[in-house]
């Protein structure tokens, strides 16, 4: 999905490798280190340096990892021409003349038994003036959008947790996180329209059918 023409690039937020260098977590890896390295880096070579926006460092492959080694994050904003990024980063994007404020971050503070949101919504309260916040992480995904209010006005604002492809580990088994399946597996990709302020946030099997009306 990342290579397909309508698609402009993607964010790596972290967490990209389990990079677990203890036991039992260690265990449960079908991959050594080496090839966990080299499967994420062919991945961003299919991509292409034109495709990647932005990394973020995750607490597996950057915190943990460091401890016994180096980052997975090491040489990749050279190799790929794309900034690396530790904590809240904040992205000024234009598309044509229409201006998105967005802040992204492997993790956002807080957490909800009530939706899978609440770090973005935390967010948008503690930092004023953005269009979207987004955050990894948690391995629950969800997406939100609501006004807030301002000065005689309001505007809408949106939240995304990106997802996991990671069914369970024996941590989750543990913690009594369970397994995942169906819709709470995968992605989201943010729409972004070129002539007016409008966001959509569409899961991969919508986005295929969104962008093949265009071609």
């Amino acid at each position: 999905m990342a290579t397909h023409p309508l698609v402009s690039g993607v964010f790596f937020l972290g967490d990209l490798l389990d990079s677990a260098n203890f036991n039992p977590a260690q265990d449960e890896s079908i991959l050594n280190f080496e090839e966990q390295r080299r499967a994420m880096m062919s991945i961003f070579d299919y991509i292409g340096e034109d495709k990647i926006f932005a990394f973020w460092k995750g607490n597996h492959d950057h915190k943990w990892e460091r401890k016994y080694g180096t980052s997975k994050y090491a040489g990749l904003s050279e190799k790929y021409n794309a900034p690396v990024f530790y904590g809240n980063a904040y992205i000024d994007m234009f598309v044509n003349d229409v201006n998105y404020k967005l802040m992204g971050s492997h993790r956002l503070r807080g957490n909800s038994i009530y939706n899978n949101v609440h770090p973005p919504v935390r967010g948008h309260k503690e930092v004023q003036g953005l269009d979207i916040a987004f955050c990894g992480h948690t391995h629950k995904r969800g997406k939100i959008e609501q006004p807030v209010r301002e000065f005689r006005g309001s505007r809408m604002t949106y939240g995304v947790v990106s997802g996991t492809y990671q069914l369970g580990s024996e941590y989750t088994k543990d913690s009594g996180f369970g397994t995942q399946v169906g819709a709470e597996l995968g992605m989201y990709w943010l729409i972004l329209n070129h002539d007016k302020k409008m966001v959509r946030i569409s899961d991969t099997d919508t986005m295929l059918e969104e962008v093949a009306r265009y071609l």
